[in-house]
């Protein structure tokens, strides 16, 4: 019989998403912190386009690593690792705010990078959380995967806002680094995590 919270009855499923609301939170900073990071640096606003999209190409181009590596490794086991090469990756963001004063292309090598660790990420707790929902909920899985996702981009969003209005762009970019070490906590925390059921 199927429970009532349907996937999220799974502690695997709930603390996947856990992890997947972190990483939606340092999206939403993101954004709002590259138009004011071009705005500081005096650029123009479509600046700030040209290095979310290149935030995105990373993500493009490491993802297509990743598919192609064709990893035996369990899922289980790179997760964690995934999470961590993202949690360094969104500290890029910090200290290029931090160094590259009047270089935006600076700030563009330090997206890529950080780009680069988001596919395999997705893909990899997608593969989890497909295996641990029971049985007939995988599709409602898939969507609570998104709510967390749009869910930590409006708190990254709102935190992010508020900090750099005050404090400016480096101050916005601490949310997505420090949504990274909240991540890389959530998944590592005891199994069931990323065990599958």
């Amino acid at each position: 019989m199927r429970a009532r919270s349907g996937p999220l009855a799974s502690a695997t499923v709930r603390r996947l998403l856990l992890t997947v609301a972190g990483v939606g939170t340092g999206f939403g900073a993101i954004e709002v912190a590259m138009p004011a990071y071009a705005e500081v640096e005096g650029a123009r606003p479509a600046a700030a386009g040209v290095l979310l999209a290149v935030w995105s190409v990373g993500s493009i181009v490491g993802g297509l690593v990743y598919g192609g590596l064709h990893l035996r490794t369990p899922h289980a086991r790179q997760l964690p690792v995934l999470v961590t090469a993202m949690a360094v990756g969104t500290a890029l963001p910090v200290l290029a705010a931090a160094w590259s004063a009047g270089t935006p292309a600076l700030m563009g090598g330090a997206l890529f990078l950080y780009g680069l660790t988001i596919a395999p990420f997705s893909a990899c707790n997608s593969v989890l959380l497909g295996e641990a929902a029971p049985v007939g909920t995988a599709t409602e899985a898939v969507a609570w995967d998104s709510s967390m996702i749009f869910g930590g981009a409006a708190l990254g969003s709102g935190l992010a806002g508020v900090l750099a209005e005050r404090s400016g762009p480096a101050a916005a970019l601490t949310v997505t680094a420090v949504a990274g070490v909240l991540t890389v906590v959530a998944a590592r925390l005891p199994r069931p995590v990323v065990a599958s059921t």
